[in-house]
């Protein structure tokens, strides 16, 4: 009868560390209701790693009597992992469970049947997979730097120094924002904050008198509903929200009047995405983030509004 495992790896600042992992011996994890063995180490440093690399750690399970059991014992720890960076400030990145290095089909057989070795990829999260023959995994690393030139930097600090520019807060901290995204990893960490760039740049206009006159109805209505102290607050605040066009919207419309119709039905497109994923944790359309795109369209809107007054 077949066992099943997993490994799972996981990441962590330069310079966290724990202390009761030491060195790269496996420490056992004495979790309750487990049905296969669990242990947890450090990784040693890759070779070559660019300077205060993250922290590296992976645990291992085995003795699992099916699949199922070791997924759910390792997602289980993933997602426990993910609180525990957060409650103690030490952030844990748990990965998206997919390959960050790996070799060919060709040299995983030629490995399984001249040394008896099933050759796995190096996965960033969880792979969970059949035991029985000894599993190792091929690991490569290298640090490379790609340089661009950046023409006319200094022509256009100067040109910009004497310009003298004032720039109202909020449009500083746009700036900065915008900037950061540059450092960001993350696709879809970059895809959220360049969609937080426009919201900070946008302005809330009120709705038609129509609407707030028909607002004003409703809450009349709602005065004389039978409802809790807190149900009535609720939906007092959600009326008094309504009479402001939504953040989506003004996003939208503040994309449209600098860059016109297309590129504002675009920007939706992109919002309804970051919606998805902010609410849902998903989205079907994950093809949309796209932060090389989308950036294109948030740094000509930011330009744009550092020109208004």
């Amino acid at each position: 009868m077949s066992n099943f495992g997993f490994m799972l790896r996981f990441l962590m600042p330069s310079g966290k560390i724990v202390p009761e992992i030491s060195g790269e011996d496996e420490l056992p994890l004495g979790l309750s209701d487990l049905l296969g063995q669990v242990a947890i180490r450090r990784l040693p440093p890759r070779p070559n790693c660019t300077p205060s690399p993250p922290e590296r750690y992976e645990v291992r399970g085995s003795g699992f009597q099916s699949m199922e059991m070791a997924s759910a014992c390792g997602k289980r720890i993933k997602q426990a992992l993910a609180v525990v960076g957060c409650e103690l400030d030490c952030g844990i990145d748990v990965g998206n469970d997919r390959s960050t290095s790996g070799a060919s089909l060709f040299v995983k057989d030629m490995f399984r049947d001249k040394f008896c070795v099933k050759l796995r990829d190096n996965i960033h999260g969880l792979d969970v997979f059949e035991e029985g023959l000894p599993v190792s995994r091929m690991e490569m690393s290298g640090t490379m730097t790609v340089t661009s030139r950046v023409e006319g930097f200094l022509d256009r600090l100067y040109d910009l120094y004497q310009k003298g520019i004032l720039l109202t807060e909020k449009k500083v901290f746009a700036l900065a924002f915008y900037n950061s995204t540059l450092f960001e990893n993350s696709t879809q960490v970059r895809f959220l904050n360049l969609i937080t760039v426009v919201e900070i740049l946008s302005q809330r206009c009120r709705v038609s008198q129509n609407s707030v006159d028909l607002l004003g109805r409703m809450h009349s209505i709602l005065r004389e509903a039978t409802l809790t102290h807190n149900e009535l607050r609720s939906l007092t605040n959600g009326l008094h929200n309504l009479k402001r066009i939504s953040i989506g919207e003004s996003c939208k419309g503040l994309v449209s009047k600098h860059l016109g119709r297309q590129p504002g039905e675009y920007f939706a497109r992109c919002y309804r995405v970051r919606s998805d994923l902010v609410h849902n944790g998903r989205t079907s359309t994950p093809e949309r983030i796209n932060p090389t795109e989308l950036g294109q369209v948030v740094k000509q809107v930011l330009l744009a509004e550092l020109q208004t007054t």
